[in-house]
C-alpha cells in the first residue's frame, strides 16, 4: 500500500507525530476491513487479522506521544472489539 510507505518516509522526518502513527493505523483497519469485504467465504482469517494487529499497533504507538489522542483511542477499540479483546 502506497500510503504506509508515504507514512513511513514522514515518520523519517518527524517520528514523534501521533497523527501520523494514527494515519498508519487507519491504513492497516482499512486494508482488514477491505480484506474482510472483499474475500468472502475464501477469507484468510489470519490474514485479515494481522491487518488488525498493526492498526492496534500504530493506534497504541499514536497514544505513547499523546495520550488523549482520542480518534486513535476510538479506533483502538473498534480493533480490540474485532479480535473480541474487550
Amino acid at each position: 500500500m502506497e500510503a504506509h510507505h508515504d507514512f513511513d518516509k514522514a515518520l523519517l522526518i518527524d517520528d514523534s507525530n501521533p497523527k501520523l502513527y494514527h494515519g498508519k493505523g487507519l491504513g492497516f483497519q482499512a486494508q482488514a476491513e477491505h480484506y474482510a469485504i472483499s474475500s468472502g467465504e475464501d477469507r484468510d482469517l489470519d490474514k485479515e487479522q494481522d491487518f488488525v494487529y498493526q492498526a492496534i499497533h500504530y493506534f497504541k504507538k499514536a497514544l505513547e506521544y499523546e495520550e488523549s489522542f482520542i480518534s486513535s483511542m476510538f479506533h483502538l477499540g473498534l480493533m480490540y472489539r474485532r479480535i473480541a479483546e474487550y
